[in-house]
């Protein structure tokens, strides 16, 4: 829903899906502009997961992120926290450290 809708709900499990796939794509890309530039993209989106309002620090909840959405069209868990964006998440933390750490 969220590519074809005008809607702008945040869906940081969409986020995180999308930042652990382009850490996943540098590692395929010779070094250059275009890589440079969708790491750049990646760091970007992942700093921002890692703050408010989307990382949960201090709050009381199981999950690491919240905004997420499940069930948009049954307004059925919009904009809470869930695991498969937490799953996401911990695989882009996970390329980042490859990426940067190797």
């Amino acid at each position: 829903w969220d590519f074809q809708s005008d809607d702008t709900q945040t869906d940081v499990s969409a986020s995180a899906i999308v930042t652990a796939a382009l850490y996943e794509l540098i590692g395929h890309l010779p070094k250059g502009h275009e890589r440079d530039y969708y790491a750049r993209e990646a760091d970007r989106m992942l700093a921002a997961l890692c703050q408010a309002p989307y990382f949960t620090v201090g709050k009381n909840t199981n999950c690491l992120l919240e905004h997420s959405v499940q069930y948009y069209h049954l307004n059925h868990n919009v904009n809470r926290p869930c695991s498969f964006a937490d799953y996401y998440f911990m695989e882009a933390l996970y390329r980042y450290a490859q990426h940067y750490l190797k």
